[in-house]
């Protein structure tokens, strides 16, 4: 779009006449004429004037390609943990329009919808920040405790509350229009796992086989056993799941898992060890992260720094990055870990 289009497009948006642009931007109106009119461009020292009038940013009046947008926005949501209004406001602006033009654009609704969770994930942490100060304030005030919880996504005793039911209900009837999608089945696994329902993921096993036979289904097999605490069953489900596919680094990351949720840290760090020796770049942060968590839960402070700069390693390595919210995260981690040691 030219520079003069969008100017018009949003001083109609806005309800202004020309005469009422000009005025803002000390300039006369046959020149705002000039610019919508494509017979002039503005001064490039009036953008900035521009940009803070409509509300938007300097590089909106240029013309870029989806494509373009799409990454920007990508590397916005990727590397801030609370978008600007500013930044915000376009990226939701950019998806609307795309999804305005075609409702089955998968890509800008699924864009939108990272873009919603992660505004809701940054109001989350500053929540959980206020819930806390009240807590130091009122320790005994029950609704502080709910807000943090909620905040934090922490455990709930309340089954009503705390149930998956509609989301399992959800990929009930995703499974059935996709039967050959075997990931479907893991979504709908975990949830009814969650909530107890283990005859209901037993049945859902050959389903799932069927789409894909891989290592997930016994490792979901042995999930289940282990819910029902027939643990010894379990872990011999598990040990040929890993004798049948040793070299696969993804189940010895799922085996680490099953391994914490056991209290069984020190096994759990070395499936995670293992995990990590055998995956290929682009390497995910998964395990180290793991590993990092579980000798934080031991206090073992150096142990945990050394995991969490092992984190930081694959940033730079894999995905080149080496500023942002996540990447500053861990930095932060590995100063706490080195100060507690």
């Amino acid at each position: 779009m030219e520079i003069g289009k969008k100017i018009r497009m949003l001083r109609m948006a806005k309800g202004i006449t020309q005469e009422k642009l000009a005025q803002e931007l000390n300039v006369t109106p046959q020149a705002v004429s000039r610019w919508e009119n494509a017979q002039a461009l503005p001064d490039i020292a009036l953008l900035p004037q521009l940009s803070v009038f409509f509300g938007v940013r300097i590089d909106d009046f240029f013309e870029l390609s989806d494509e373009t947008h799409f990454e920007r926005i990508d590397n916005m949501v990727e590397k801030e943990d609370f978008l600007s209004r500013a930044d915000f406001d376009y990226a939701e602006r950019f998806y609307k329009e795309r999804v305005a033009l075609n409702p089955q654009d998968a890509r800008s609704l699924r864009g939108l919808a990272d873009l919603y969770n992660h505004r809701a994930a940054g109001y989350h942490r500053k929540a959980a920040v206020l819930a806390k100060r009240s807590l130091e304030l009122e320790p005994e005030i029950k609704s502080g405790h709910s807000i943090l919880s909620y905040a934090a996504d922490g455990a709930c005793r309340d089954w009503c509350s705390a149930n998956h039911r509609e989301l399992i209900e959800y990929y009930y009837g995703f499974v059935e229009k996709n039967p050959g999608y075997a990931r479907g089945y893991l979504w709908l696994l975990d949830n009814l796992l969650a909530d107890g329902r283990l005859n209901e993921a037993q049945a859902l096993l050959p389903k799932m086989k069927a789409a894909s036979d891989d290592f997930r289904v016994p490792l979901y097999e042995g999930h289940i056993l282990a819910r029902r605490g027939e643990v010894e069953q379990a872990e011999a489900v598990w040990r040929e799941m890993v004798q049948k596919d040793e070299q696969n680094w993804m189940v010895h990351s799922c085996l680490g898992d099953e391994f914490v949720k056991m209290e069984r840290y020190d096994e759990a760090v070395e499936a995670f060890k293992r995990s990590a020796e055998l995956e290929e770049a682009p390497r995910y942060i998964d395990n180290w992260d793991s590993v990092g968590q579980i000798y934080e839960m031991q206090h073992k402070w150096e142990e945990a720094a050394q995991a969490y700069e092992q984190v930081l390693v694959i940033y730079k390595e894999d995905w080149q990055s080496t500023e942002g919210f996540y990447v500053e995260q861990y930095r932060q981690k590995v100063l706490y870990c080195r100060a507690k040691a």
